[in-house]
């Protein structure tokens, strides 16, 4: 149950935990989280802002396999953007292991950007002060990293700064087509509940877990990447 997995652990780690929500419930979540928690600094006037990742996989589509596999032990990189700016955007390796993450990340110009997109990755090894970088270029040597899918989706997001919690409500999931630069691709929707999240170091504090209260929520392993990726084969296979 909900209440059972969210307890106190050891410090230097970080939580993550999703849901999938039927409209009902977000809409109820989503009110006690407002009079509450703060709302992100970056949200719009509708409370929320778009996100958008390019994911990379390798020629053996092992971060796809992982994940459809249940392995605890993950390891994925994407380009990320909010509402389609090339004002920020950012390459992320995001390391997972059971409910623990860890996230290291770097900005990019979009030179950078579409150079990444191109598959030439040579100036990773040009900024030596970007461990993330680095790990990406090596990567790709190895394993040969190359563009995989495109995810977009509207966010809302709450904080608190006792146990550092973040908690999101992610809607209206879409799947980039017939590019892989997230700024020319085309958008089809994806179907898919409401995505709760809820992210914290060492604990949450019980006024936050009471707000859930009347909700039997259970964790699913939810992947905006695997939907978004299935969409794109789905959409390519109707093609031909």
């Amino acid at each position: 149950m909900f209440t059972n997995i969210l307890h106190k652990s050891p410090g230097g780690v970080r939580h993550e935990y999703k849901f999938a929500l039927p409209s009902e419930a977000y809409e109820i979540l989503r009110n006690r989280m407002r009079a509450v928690l703060k709302t992100d600094e970056n949200a719009d006037e509708s409370g929320g802002y778009r996100v958008t990742s390019l994911y990379f996989d390798d020629v053996y589509g092992t971060a796809y396999k992982d994940k459809l596999g249940g392995f605890l032990q993950r390891k994925k990189f994407r380009v990320r953007a909010y509402n389609l700016s090339p004002e920020r955007i950012s390459l992320e390796c995001k390391f997972k292991g059971g409910e623990f993450i860890k996230k290291k990340s770097a900005l990019l110009t979009p030179e950078e950007y579409h150079a990444l997109v191109r598959g030439d990755y040579n100036f990773c090894l040009d900024r030596q002060e970007s461990e993330v970088l680095k790990d990406f270029y090596f990567t790709s040597r190895t394993a040969g990293l190359k563009p995989a899918a495109i995810t977009d989706y509207y966010r809302e997001a709450f904080t608190a700064e006792a146990g550092n919690v973040r908690i999101t409500f992610d809607s209206n999931v879409s799947a980039g087509l017939g590019t892989f630069d997230m700024f020319e691709a085309r958008y089809t929707p994806v179907k898919s509940e409401i995505v709760l999240e809820i992210k914290y170091d060492r604990f949450i504090p019980s006024y936050i877990l009471e707000l859930f209260s009347g909700f039997p929520l259970i964790a699913e392993p939810i992947s905006k990447y695997i939907l978004c990726a299935n969409q794109a084969l789905e959409v390519n296979k109707a093609c031909y």
